[in-house]
């Protein structure tokens, strides 16, 4: 590697402070997604080695339009889940803010960001950290998406429920279920009672670790064992439940 003249490995670092400034005030909580100061660790070590101060400075400019992109997109994805959530049935969200939140935070949790390391990490040194950027954001984007239409289903389902009577569930206890049948939308379970109903994708995610659940295929099996609570029951006598820790 050729040695740099002093003014210009100066510039060099000045660029590179920069950039750790940003990573620095991005991590004091500008945006919950941790995997953007991890990325600028990960995409500047092969900068630093090829001796280019202007890939360090495209990488800072990247990265601020990056900031600034998801910032606007957060705040636009909320307010649209507050919407929603505001359209359920009086009572079932104590806080739309707050489940607002929760939903978003679900959407873009931990997995998100140990996919986009994996892709930043396979590409060090083989592609432009502008493409490596423009994929998290695309990424972002998919789960902000995913985030709505979930948010939209729970309303969905909020007001089917407020529809039934409240009558017919009481009397069930807790108790264990079978799976019978699994599709993307949810789990069939079926009571020693003989009476069966859906386990949603949406009341997954206790058994997913508190993460959001995008296909119940992913998570639970034909034939296998799962404690639920009944939490409504239709005209025809189909129930639904959700999942609880046993007693």
């Amino acid at each position: 590697m050729s040695q740099l003249s002093p003014v210009r490995s100066v510039a060099h670092e000045n660029s590179i402070a920069s950039v750790a400034a940003l990573s620095a005030s991005i991590a004091a909580g500008s945006t919950p997604f941790a995997y953007v100061p991890e990325l600028v660790t990960t995409l500047l070590p092969p900068l630093v080695e090829s001796s280019d101060p202007s890939q360090v400075r495209a990488l800072e400019k990247a990265l601020t339009v990056a900031k600034g992109t998801l910032a606007k997109s957060l705040a636009r994805a909320r307010n649209e889940l507050v919407g929603i959530l505001r359209e359920a049935p009086s009572g079932v969200f104590a806080s739309p803010k707050a489940k607002a939140d929760e939903v978003l935070w679900l959407a873009c949790s931990a997995d998100l960001e140990q996919q986009l390391m994996h892709a930043t990490q396979s590409r060090r040194g083989k592609t432009q950290p502008s493409k490596v950027i423009d994929e998290m954001l695309a990424q972002v984007r998919h789960r902000v998406d995913l985030a709505l239409i979930e948010a939209q289903d729970m309303v969905e389902i909020a007001k089917i429920q407020a529809a039934l009577s409240p009558a017919p569930a009481r009397g069930y206890e807790p108790c264990w279920g079978e799976v019978t049948g699994v599709k993307p939308f949810g789990a069939f379970v079926l009571l020693p009672s003989g009476e069966s109903g859906l386990l949603h994708v949406s009341e997954l995610h206790p058994l997913n670790g508190g993460r959001r659940v995008d296909d119940a295929a992913l998570l639970v099996n034909v034939g296998q064992s799962i404690y639920v609570r009944v939490t409504g029951k239709n005209e025809k006598g189909q129930l639904s439940f959700a999942p609880v820790s046993e007693a």
